[in-house]
């Protein structure tokens, strides 16, 4: 749906969110809609909902905050996705890595020490 139509929709919508808080309203319309936090914020601004504005500031941080770290949890699940232990001796299965980069899983010495348990 476009803007525009949104727009003349949401002013129905509005009356069934009676004695509900502006960032309750925000979080019904972005799902109702399916439009993001700020353009949520900005059309429901338009349409007369006042918002903290310290909410506001605190949200727009939030969400620069997550573009780096979405970024990070792509990166690290690329590496996860690497055939087990390419490129480490130490590992018989990787099974994910540290924000850091270090790796974790079940080691050799471990792999080892299950195979004689269990007489493999």
């Amino acid at each position: 749906m476009k803007q525009e139509a949104r727009l003349v929709s949401a002013r129905k919508w509005l009356a069934t969110q009676k004695g509900r808080k502006p960032v309750a309203i925000a979080n019904s319309y972005r799902k109702w809609y399916g439009v993001d936090w700020l353009c949520a914020i900005r059309e429901l601004t338009s349409l007369g909902i006042l918002f903290p504005e310290a909410w506001v500031s605190q949200l727009k941080q939030s969400l620069e905050n997550a573009l780096p770290a979405k970024a990070r949890r792509k990166e690290n699940q690329g590496i996860a996705n690497q055939p087990p232990h390419e490129g480490n001796g130490d590992f018989a299965f990787i099974a994910g890595y540290t924000d850091g980069g270090a790796p974790y899983g079940v080691t050799w010495l471990a792999e080892e020490a299950r195979s004689k348990a269990y007489g493999q």
